[in-house]
């Protein structure tokens, strides 16, 4: 009996070490208030910049908004769909870091662990708005280059450059 009763203590103490550990892992993936917030900021800035450069592009006065050209028309809706993504993503931010601030540390947290697709959300958004960004830029630059055969190639060798060296970083970083 009396080894049942320690192997029962041993079972008991472990069972209750897995649930402290379970909490702990729970707590630590949770994201915290501060987390959330500088999420928010960092996505809102640099969804801003990417935004801004999309509409720079749009209204620098060259032809993109007004040709019947596939290539730059391409391009246009492109920045086009970046400039509002961005936008969304930045505006989204500021809703949910608004809506953060306002709260506690714990009210923060657990409202948090309830919507991980609205946290998700501005990240998505400026996801498609860089993707749209990076893609017009690959094309307005074609279109410029579209003269010379080594232009073209050295575009699309920078391209594919660029593109393989963000999709690395986006995976590795996953």
């Amino acid at each position: 009996m009396y080894v049942h009763s320690e192997v029962n203590l041993d079972e008991v103490d472990q069972k209750a070490e897995m649930q402290r550990q379970e909490k702990t892992n729970i707590a630590l993936l949770s994201p915290r208030k501060e987390m959330v917030l500088a999420q928010m900021s960092n996505i809102a800035t640099i969804a801003a910049l990417i935004g801004g450069f999309a509409l720079s592009t749009l209204t620098s006065g060259d032809n993109i908004l007004t040709t019947n050209e596939t290539v730059p028309t391409i391009a246009m809706l492109l920045f086009y769909l970046s400039v509002h993504a961005c936008t969304c993503s930045a505006v989204a931010c500021f809703w949910i870091y608004r809506k953060v601030a306002a709260m506690d540390a714990d009210q923060a947290m657990s409202w948090a662990q309830k919507r991980p697709k609205t946290l998700a959300a501005p990240a998505a958004a400026f996801a498609v708005g860089a993707i749209g960004y990076i893609v017009g830029v690959i094309f307005f630059t074609l279109d410029a280059v579209s003269d010379s055969t080594v232009k073209l190639i050295a575009v699309y060798v920078i391209s594919a450059m660029c593109g393989s060296f963000l999709m690395t970083l986006g995976y590795t970083t996953m």
